[in-house]
């Protein structure tokens, strides 16, 4: 089973498909066509953990360069 949760504004919906990776494939780039994407790890350093909620984690962090 190939699947994927999106969490906004306090709601989750999740999607499933069985046995189909190309289906999930498709949704996928259609969200990101919609949505903002940000990849830190290649700008930020993660440092000590500094404190965790429910969906998140805090992390101290130092900018590359």
């Amino acid at each position: 089973m190939y699947g994927f949760i999106l969490m906004a504004k306090g709601s989750m919906f999740e999607f499933y498909f069985k046995e189909n990776k190309a289906e999930r494939d498709e949704w996928v780039n259609c969200l990101k066509l919609s949505v903002i994407l940000l990849d830190v790890k290649e700008d930020l350093e993660f440092g000590e953990m500094l404190g965790r909620g429910n969906f998140a984690k805090v992390h101290l962090c130092t900018r590359k360069g």
